[in-house]
């Protein structure tokens, strides 16, 4: 583990590959980066976790790619911030107009929307390569409306190069009370989180490394 002072910046996100990532994530790469089973989980908990309730949920996935995991249907209106817009417009759920917006969250960390905008912000298989995560969650916390869900799923699949040094060599457990320190750093920081609703869940365990792991770690916004 990392002590508090180090969960804004220097060794620990460092990564092999420190070229801008816009180079990196220039050829579109429509694919899945977790097996089918993974998939199957993370499509279902997205779709349980933003669906029931009255009114459109408004929903941001933060490293939109080509798919954000959701069943088509429901009162669910999906904006995607990622780095490839090809990808992003081959997602049947980015489809309108300007739904899918291109950010380096690396260089620019700061969400670009209105405070109190969105229901849910999803952030699906993306964390590992935050070199400022800390910023990013202060910024998701600002941008959810009151009692709004913020969603981190992850899983050990990795571009080697891209991910960050605390995320290189560590198992699930590190993986998870990684994500848990980005969220109280925040809070600390003056990020809008109530901690006392943050909970982990095990979507796939992996079945001893026979499938891809994938967790969640949920946390909810003041109000």
């Amino acid at each position: 583990m990392i002590s508090p002072s180090e969960y804004t910046s220097g060794s620990p996100f460092r990564r092999l590959d420190s070229t801008r990532d816009s180079e990196f994530y220039a050829t579109p790469r429509i694919t899945e980066h977790i097996d089918e089973r993974a998939v199957a989980a993370l499509t279902k908990y997205n779709t349980d976790l933003v669906s029931g309730g009255g009114g459109v949920k408004e929903v941001l996935d933060v490293g939109a790619s080509h798919v954000s995991h959701i069943t088509p249907g429901g009162d669910v209106r999906v904006t995607g911030l990622g780095m490839n817009a090809v990808e992003m417009m081959n997602n049947p759920l980015l489809s309108r107009p300007n739904a899918g917006i291109v950010q380096d969250l690396n260089e620019n960390p700061a969400l670009p929307f209105e405070k109190n905008t969105f229901d849910f912000v999803l952030m699906q298989l993306t964390v590992d390569y935050l070199v400022k995560p800390v910023s990013v969650f202060k910024s998701v916390s600002s941008v959810l409306k009151p009692g709004g869900t913020f969603s981190v799923t992850f899983s050990d699949r990795v571009f080697m190069s891209k991910q960050i040094g605390i995320w290189s060599g560590k198992d699930d457990f590190d993986h998870i009370m990684t994500v848990v320190g980005y969220v109280a750093k925040s809070i600390l920081e003056g990020g809008d989180f109530n901690i006392e609703s943050l909970e982990v869940k095990v979507l796939s365990d992996g079945s001893g490394g026979k499938y891809d792991p994938l967790f969640a770690v949920e946390v909810r916004s003041k109000g």
